[in-house]
């Protein structure tokens, strides 16, 4: 039986029990293939067949010269986010709004307009907080200034009643007094630590990670963050990428989640506490251990604090998928774990919520030297999904699938392709993309677009380039920029290396410079450069974005990311 779908012909049989399994294979973004799962009724397909138990999808790929992708994003005054900017001194702090974090200062973050509790909150420094108001379509703009803590207050404390675990008794951080407290006796917070707070060295590992083990105390705990003594090192201005938290089993033999923070919460200089607050809430074992990386390098990195006074047997140097050694300095790193107890009114998913959030995947996102002998890649969500998929992609790039073993959950967190790899290669699959997002919670909400890229043992050198996230090396006028001509007409972005055709201008209202009507942004200088055609006026101040955690076209010609930046300058007065 042939059925017409979407991009492409496929042929399907029916089961037994009268539904069945669809698999699509339209032309996407990347003019290839998708294989998406969702359960039908055979009652639409046109032509019913002879019951079967078998499934059968037969892929006949049509022209692709007619087939072209979504059209570029643009978000103007016509289209209009409504975003906020918190900018602090010094930057890195968490935002919270009614109570629920965000992100962090300097983001972009994507809001729905209203009022709204807003705290700041950053390790070592006094909480701010202020009532505002988001307005629809706009780019809500606050810039604040963190007070340090007084030395007399411990530092990894945000309120009175906030708790430290250091292994099986509770010390109240005010009154230094050790009790043994359930979840629900400590109340809503915990943190768990192996040090005294008085660093006793510091230590950096190029092209590897530093590890430490933990326990959950007694009651129902999920992980809310952690808290990383170091300070960085390198040139003066923080590289623009993210670091990685990982969360893995008690034998280190599996990735529970994957979370990622900005460089620029470490600065350079002395050492000191640095707070990483994640999105939502993490769901770890009993026993677990914590592995931070900073791909550090001998230009690049963070100086990561010990402490002595436990003799270093929680502690081990090491990457999830690599070797694992004890430390050899006698003590344990100085990284602590934030615990919230686990409330189901503040897990729970609904689709007012945000969507479901990629917590690991493996291999990991942008990893070289991966084993070509692995059969399955695997990505693991923060709560429970629905039985649909949507794996997207295609082309030389999209991994083999084995044949007769098709895409399926191991869990109901945890999806599973099964590959057959080759070494010296480069590959990229997508999970959901703008056409199809069956990739979805229990609740119906849809994950966010995404992909993991790798490359296996051998690639050379321009196939590991692949995988490098694309940066910004020059922006015309300049970023910060505070007396711009207001007859320039064009604003350009350099990047290092050739990128994708699309892009993603974010933001909106009066402050998002005005593009004139019919005057698409276009590409030149072999791709690396991108032109924004604009109307300026004098004596005003433009905010802009280049991506944005909804919007994440700005991709290189290899399809990976740009970090979202935000972009902004002043006219000078006539």
């Amino acid at each position: 039986m042939r059925e017409r779908l979407a991009h492409c012909w496929c042929h399907t049989l029916p089961l037994p029990n009268g539904r069945g399994s669809e698999y699509l294979v339209p032309f996407n973004h990347w003019e290839g293939i998708v294989v998406m799962q969702r359960t039908i009724s055979t009652k639409r397909l046109i032509t019913r067949v002879t019951a079967t138990l078998a499934v059968v999808a037969v892929f006949t790929v049509v022209g692709s010269a007619a087939l072209r992708a979504d059209p570029p994003e643009i978000k103007t005054q016509e289209t209009p986010q409504t975003l906020l900017l918190v900018k602090t001194t010094p930057a890195g702090a968490e935002i919270r709004l009614d109570g629920k974090s965000v992100g962090l200062s300097g983001e972009l973050l994507p809001v729905r307009p209203g009022t709204y509790k807003l705290v700041v909150d950053m390790a070592g420094h006094e909480p701010i907080e202020q009532n505002i108001t988001v307005r629809n379509g706009r780019i809500t703009r606050i810039e604040l200034t963190l007070k340090t803590r007084p030395s007399g207050e411990a530092s990894q404390s945000i309120q009175a009643k906030e708790l430290v675990f250091t292994g099986g008794f509770c010390v109240d951080s005010k009154t230094g007094t050790a009790v043994i407290l359930t979840a629900a006796q400590a109340g809503k917070r915990m943190t768990l630590k192996r040090d005294d707070n008085k660093p006793d060295g510091k230590r950096s590992f190029g092209g590897s990670g530093e590890m430490i083990r933990y326990s959950l105390p007694k009651g129902n705990w999920k992980v809310r963050g952690v808290q990383i003594h170091g300070s960085r090192y390198g040139m003066p201005q923080a590289p623009s990428e993210n670091f990685q938290v990982y969360f893995l089993d008690k034998d280190l033999s599996g990735v529970i989640a994957t979370e990622e923070a900005p460089y620029r919460q470490f600065q350079r200089g002395r050492e000191r506490w640095v707070r990483v607050h994640f999105k939502r809430p993490v769901e770890v074992p009993k026993e677990f251990w914590v592995c931070v990386n900073f791909n550090a390098h001998q230009t690049k990195g963070v100086y990561l604090s010990y402490d002595t006074s436990t003799g270093g047997k929680y502690s081990k140097v090491g990457l999830p998928e690599g070797e694992k050694t004890d430390v050899d300095f006698g003590g344990d790193w100085m990284i602590r774990v934030d615990l919230i107890a686990a409330d189901k009114d503040a897990t729970a998913s609904t689709p007012d919520e945000a969507p479901p959030r990629i917590v690991a995947t493996s291999p990991r996102v942008g990893a070289t030297e991966v084993d070509p002998s692995i059969t399955e890649i695997t990505v693991t969500f923060d709560r429970d999904m629905a039985s649909g998929f949507s794996w997207t992609g295609g082309g030389p790039d999209f991994p083999p699938a084995t044949e007769g073993q098709p895409p399926h959950w191991r869990s109901r967190r945890t999806c599973v392709f099964p590959v057959t790899l080759e070494a010296e290669a480069y590959y990229r699959i997508g999970i959901n993309s703008d056409s199809f997002k069956n990739f979805k919670s229990v609740a119906g909400v849809p994950a966010e677009p995404s992909e993991i890229y790798f490359t296996t043992v051998g690639a050379d050198e321009e196939t590991l380039a692949r995988v490098g996230k694309p940066r910004i090396v020059a922006m015309d006028p300049p970023n910060g920029a505070t007396d711009v001509d207001p007859g320039l007409r064009e604003i350009r972005v350099t990047f290092d290396r050739p990128m994708g055709p699309d892009y993603s201008w974010v933001g909106g209202g009066p402050h998002f410079p005005e593009v004139p009507k019919g005057q698409k942004p276009r590409w030149v200088d072999g791709g690396k450069t991108c032109v924004l055609y604009v109307r300026l006026k004098p004596g005003w101040h433009y905010e802009l974005g280049l991506n944005s955690p909804s919007f994440k076209n700005f991709k290189s010609a290899a399809g990976v990311a740009l970090e979202p930046v935000v972009y902004e300058f002043s006219t000078r007065k006539e």
